[in-house]
């Protein structure tokens, strides 16, 4: 069904976002919605789902997203830390 990217950047210190929720709370759960059906994808073959995730390695809360990608995987997740690579990736698995 395509391909998801996601890029965790560090939010921008002079234009931090409102709050009061966490910074990119929404891309978390989403990542988190997609990482749950990858480990369903491992149970039933037929399902897919494709999905490219990179940013900083700074990006806060960083080690548990990378945690639960390789728990989905069964292996360790790629991470990308350029853009250039995240879409590289992308494009490849893409097609």
């Amino acid at each position: 069904f395509g391909t998801l990217l996601f890029w965790l950047g560090l939010e921008d210190q002079n234009s931090p976002h409102p709050g009061p929720e966490p910074y990119a709370m929404d891309t978390r759960r989403e990542i988190g919605k997609f990482t749950a059906f990858k480990k369903m994808r491992r149970l039933n073959r037929e399902l897919d789902c494709r999905m490219v995730v990179g940013g900083s390695e700074d990006f806060y809360g960083l080690s548990v997203i990378r945690d639960e990608l390789d728990d989905a995987e069964d292996k360790e997740f790629p991470f990308y830390t350029s853009m250039k690579e995240l879409a590289a990736a992308a494009l490849r698995i893409a097609i």
